[in-house]
């Protein structure tokens, strides 16, 4: 495939948030339930969906103005959370794994403010609310705890959680996130580990031609 014959993936996005928009001003929702869990679960992948709507507006943005070396935590974000969407919408008792779980992350964030060092983050600790367990019974609490797990109820899973991991390396700190704005010293007076900033993104990336420079 040549250079011409690629997707403007911008483009394609900008215009699922027009139609996105639209239906959400636009149209009403309802859920005819067959299922005490149908409307928590339709309304848990609306939520998310909007939230990836939002976080993709925003990594367009940075990608146009800092190249998508800076867009890839808000890149693993939204791709996280659409995955967890279509995962629920697909699965007969995902919703119910997923809001099983969120008690004990709220007790373990309870735990942590409670051991702060300050004062008014150990104050915080007891506002939080919703640590009860819910006592839901579902066949995927190990989908729930695990994307990779999650990611394994699809097809072609394995590629999902492959390009999950590359967004990861990119997000978090760590020497191959800071090996894109470094590079060998040629000096012969510096070690070969010697290392200077690069002055300019080092990560090559099409711009349309609204792009801003940088």
């Amino acid at each position: 495939m040549s250079a011409t014959d690629t997707p403007d993936y911008a483009d394609i996005a900008a215009r699922l948030f027009r139609i996105w928009d639209q239906m959400l001003h636009t149209d009403t929702f309802t859920v005819i339930s067959g299922n005490p869990f149908d409307a928590e679960k339709a309304t848990r992948v609306l939520a998310l969906t909007h939230h990836v709507r939002r976080l993709g507006a925003t990594a367009l943005d940075l990608i146009d103005s800092h190249g998508p070396l800076v867009a890839a935590p808000t890149i693993r974000s939204g791709y996280e959370c659409a995955l967890t969407a279509l995962w629920i919408a697909q699965s007969t008792d995902a919703v119910q794994a997923w809001i099983a779980q969120d008690p004990a992350t709220r007790r373990a964030m309870q735990k942590s403010l409670r051991a702060a060092d300050g004062e008014q983050l150990r104050q915080v600790a007891e506002k939080v609310v919703g640590t009860d367990p819910l006592g839901i019974e579902s066949n995927s609490t190990t989908q729930a705890d695990k994307i990779v797990e999650m990611l394994a109820d699809f097809d072609g899973g394995g590629d999902l959680y492959v390009h999950y991991r590359l967004l990861c390396g990119f997000t978090h700190a760590s020497p191959m996130l800071t090996d894109y704005y470094l590079d060998l010293d040629p000096s012969p007076a510096r070690t070969a580990t010697s290392s200077y900033p690069h002055r300019k993104n080092p990560i090559e990336h099409r711009t349309s031609s609204s792009s801003r420079p940088r």
